[in-house]
């Protein structure tokens, strides 16, 4: 719960680029993407498919100290409930994958579903 802001601002700036309705000026670049920063209500507990448990993150610590953002990757699982004829299924599905741009290529998204997510 204490890092919801932060997940928010990644999510919203790793996805910056994102549904531009008209295009920019050369040389703009855009601001945060508002429609994906509502992602914080997901890690509220009045949520019923996630909660501040269904999510995977990676800090580093050293961007603490600056006025960065200390969140740079971050992966959810949202729990789905679905029926096969009678037989009632639970299961999760990745959502919310953000990495900040400085860190991709690193290999963090791959270690969040692999590591965490994937284990439950």
């Amino acid at each position: 719960m204490a890092d919801s802001q932060d997940v928010q601002d990644l999510v919203g700036d790793s996805f910056k680029w994102l549904e531009l309705v008209k295009p920019l000026e050369p040389g703009v670049i855009p601001g945060s993407n508002e429609s994906l920063k509502q992602a914080r209500r997901l890690l509220t507990r009045k949520n019923a498919t996630m909660s501040e448990f269904s999510y995977a993150l990676v800090e580093d610590t050293k961007r603490r100290v600056t006025d960065k953002n200390p969140i740079v990757a971050c992966a959810s699982i949202h729990r789905v409930r679905a029926y096969y004829g009678k037989v009632k299924l639970f299961f999760g599905k990745p959502e919310l994958i953000a990495t900040d741009p400085e860190y991709r290529n690193r290999g963090l998204v791959r270690k969040l579903l692999y590591e965490m997510i994937h284990r439950i």
